[in-house]
């Protein structure tokens, strides 16, 4: 992806209201937050209903198995969205719709490959888990619950559709989407509320729920492929196509593991806890991250949006347009968490108490020390996807791999020793490490960008 040095939008020179590219930015993660923001009101109700029909173990249990399904399933799946918005970017702006054809085709290869690689670790690990998490802290006997809901995997891997939606600006279309399977979930627990429903009933509606809203997000993905005359011949081999994109086994590897190493920690975390202190701790670490996911939820919903902004401006080699992206992105950003940060500081107690009644203000702790990590994560949202579409994917992933390692040698530490709180450390201190290195590194790589453009005669 090469090109010229064209002067910035001229537009985005004149201030922040002019900014074309901050303002499209904002208006496409808005549309994601609308339908996020829905998520969180639906998402507290279900917790609280669950929590209640279920009781703390129980919940725990709902927790330890979901978990670990979508763990597995989020450890296997390529981040093939990413490759489809930073190659599809230039292919749709090209002459006719091969080379789109055959990327989609590559990345829906992709998704397959993930698909029966999360079947098969479920339940090639299944049978170890009791020895891993402890057997008094794993649900043995809840086997034929964890099969079931391992079934709606496919329904999980999701990571071309989503990338389609985003290349046509479809935000619309994931806000919509997004809000399926809670809407599902949730209704389908209101029902089981007054039913006085036992766990089993609850993993048929989270199934029930997920393969809804997958089977909705490729459909949409589909149409709009026909839409555009993008729609990948079946069959065909995918992968031998791959060689007309410069690079892009290497980029999709990196940004894999990459995304791989982010999307997996806090499902294996919960795991984590489960083993080390039980299933009741397990759920009430639930519920603090939900509440500090949920404060970081609108910035990342910026986050997914930037990915198509930066992929249009690397392609145009706008270095500064990008640059003044990041800032005043992370300035907006900055303003948004210090707002979300008191309110939660301030009723983190009422907070738990609705959702999990009294005994979840043992999480109290836990749950200040997870927002202001959350914090620190949302704040550096568009560093990384910065120095992936500045080529810098390999190192973006050594800075996960070392913090998600420190990360994981504290938990281990801190919960026997701290509790559920030493879980609020560990996520704090690897927090500020990723937020650290990762923009020095974009720093650096700015600065060498800018010194090879003066040099250059």
């Amino acid at each position: 992806m090469t090109g010229h040095h064209p002067q910035s939008d001229p537009e985005q020179a004149h201030g922040w209201r002019a900014d074309k590219v901050l303002r499209r930015l904002f208006a496409n993660a808005g549309i994601l937050l609308s339908g996020k923001m829905v998520n969180g009101l639906l998402n507290v109700a279900f917790m609280a209903l669950a929590i209640r029909t279920l009781g703390p173990v129980h919940w725990g249990i709902l927790v330890v198995i979901t978990n670990y399904v979508r763990g597995i399933g989020d450890l296997s799946k390529f981040q093939s969205w990413q490759a489809v918005i930073t190659y599809g970017t230039p292919a749709r702006r090209g002459a006719g719709r091969g080379a789109l054809k055959d990327l989609i085709g590559f990345t829906f290869g992709l998704d397959v490959i993930s698909l029966i690689i999360a079947l098969a670790l479920v339940f090639a690990v299944l049978p170890f888990a009791p020895m891993i998490f402890g057997p008094e802290n794993w649900p043995a006997d809840q086997w034929p619950l964890i099969v079931l809901f391992a079934l709606s995997v496919p329904f999980m891997i999701e990571a071309t559709p989503t990338g389609i939606l985003r290349l046509y600006d479809r935000f619309d279309l994931l806000a919509i989407q997004n809000t399926i399977g809670f809407s599902v979930r949730l209704a389908g627990t209101v029902v089981l509320f007054f039913l006085h429903a036992r766990l089993g009933a609850f993993v048929v509606v989270w199934f029930i729920a997920n393969c809804v809203a997958g089977s909705v997000l490729v459909y949409w993905a589909l149409r709009e492929l026909k839409r555009d005359n993008a729609l990948p011949p079946f069959p065909k081999n995918w992968f031998s196509l791959s060689g007309r994109f410069d690079g892009i086994w290497k980029f999709v590897l990196a940004t894999n593991f990459n995304g791989t190493l982010e999307a997996i920690l806090p499902r294996f975390s919960s795991l984590i806890v489960n083993g080390i202190l039980g299933p009741a701790a397990a759920g009430l670490y639930e519920i603090a991250r939900q509440i500090a996911d949920s404060v970081a939820k609108p910035v990342k919903m910026l986050g997914q949006a930037i990915y198509t902004e930066i992929a249009a401006l690397f392609t145009r080699q706008d270095h500064a347009g990008l640059r003044r992206l990041i800032l005043r992105s992370m300035a907006l950003v900055g303003l948004m968490l210090f707002l979300a940060g008191i309110f939660v500081f301030f009723f983190a107690d009422w907070i738990l108490v609705l959702i999990g009644k009294k005994a979840a203000l043992q999480a109290h702790d836990l749950l200040i020390l997870m927002v202001a990590g959350s914090m620190i994560l949302v704040l550096a949202f568009s560093l990384e996807p910065t120095l992936i579409s500045m080529g810098r994917a390999a190192s973006a992933f050594i800075i996960r791999l070392a913090t998600t390692g420190l990360y994981l040698a504290l938990m281990f530490f801190l919960l026997p020793a701290q509790g559920l709180s030493g879980a609020g450390w560990a996520a704090l201190a690897y927090a500020g490490c990723l937020f650290a290195l990762q923009a020095s590194m974009v720093v650096w790589t700015l600065h060498n960008s800018r010194n090879k453009r003066q040099i250059m005669p």
